[in-house]
């Protein structure tokens, strides 16, 4: 299986995105830890498939800041893809007006210009794939369940598979 998911690497059928050594919590963690989280993560995808990450792939990850954006650039991203964000920006985001699920951004601007520019793009609720994530438990005060995400734990108050596949 390993020299499968090499031949489709080196293929181009295959991206490994973001790539650190374990999921960076961007909101909470010092800026050596993340340096030394992506060496690692980058030095083995490297020697083990010759490749290093353009994609970052952050959607679990509370809070997203300019100096994350900024060090993802110099890592070599070209793009970062995420998902949590504020509600009322969410809304803002994707209200049909302003089609602004992605950009360009321009990390610490004032002081780089676009010299750091990097594609961002935020995932709408519902391109998770069909799971649940965080608007089933801090949505919208109206969020009713029938419009949103599956969730398929039985024990969860927001227990949904019934009414999503009727």
């Amino acid at each position: 299986m390993r020299n499968d998911v090499k031949k489709l690497v080196k293929n181009g059928q295959f991206e490994i995105t973001m790539g650190g050594w374990s999921a960076t919590d961007e909101s909470d963690t010092n800026y050596e830890d993340i340096i030394g989280n992506f060496y690692q993560g980058h030095q083995w995808i490297k020697e083990e498939f010759d490749v290093t990450p353009r994609v970052g792939w952050n959607i679990d990850s509370y809070g997203h800041t300019e100096t994350n954006t900024a060090l993802f650039h110099d890592l070599g991203f070209e793009a970062l893809f995420f998902a949590k964000i504020a509600w009322d920006d969410i809304q803002n985001r994707f209200d049909s007006r302003n089609q602004a699920s992605h950009f360009l951004w321009r990390p610490q601007h004032q002081h780089f210009g676009n010299q750091k520019q990097i594609l961002a793009g935020l995932l709408q609720l519902n391109q998770n794939y069909g799971f649940q994530n965080e608007l089933g438990c801090c949505g919208p005060p109206d969020y009713d369940p029938k419009d949103g995400l599956i969730q398929d734990d039985p024990t969860l108050d927001n227990y949904n598979v019934e009414i999503k596949t009727t």
